[in-house]
């Protein structure tokens, strides 16, 4: 439940405007979604404008505002209606936090890699997102391999 203006809500979003199958604009009473009636969710994670589900097999789909900052500096936006397997290199995570405009997530740990991974997603502001080589950008949404400093 909550404002659907973004399609953040996960169903039948602004895609879906003045159709048979449209939602209103603020969803008032809890609505379950039907795209995950035959998976087993282990989180649900939402910020102001996107919404995402962390499965129990690692993948993880957002939907709701989602946008690519160009080489130009151009944003383009294509709000997803609903649960969307934009992000296929998230494939083994265990969980995520999530900041107003900028993304986490953690990589289970492997045997070539006992620690796991992070990667960063979103914002890019004043180092938001950790990684040494983003550029200060609205949105990147490619999650990018971030490195910690072993002194944490």
């Amino acid at each position: 439940m909550g404002l659907n203006s973004n399609s953040q809500i996960g169903y039948n979003g602004i895609g879906y405007k003045n159709t048979e199958k449209s939602w209103g604009d603020v969803i008032s009473t809890p609505t379950k979604l039907p795209w995950f009636n035959d998976k087993a969710v282990r989180h649900v994670y939402a910020n102001g404008n996107a919404s995402y589900v962390l499965l129990d097999n690692g993948k993880v789909y957002p939907w709701g505002m989602f946008g690519e900052t160009d080489g130009t500096g151009k944003t383009v936006y294509n709000n997803l209606n609903e649960p969307t397997d934009t992000l296929p290199s998230l494939t083994n995570i265990d969980t995520m936090a999530m900041g107003i405009m900028h993304l986490i997530a953690h990589e289970k740990g492997s045997e070539a890699n006992k620690n796991g991974s992070l990667f960063t997603w979103g914002w890019s502001f004043e180092g938001s997102l950790g990684n040494k080589d983003t550029t200060h950008v609205w949105m990147y949404n490619n999650p990018i391999p971030t490195i910690l400093p072993n002194q944490l």
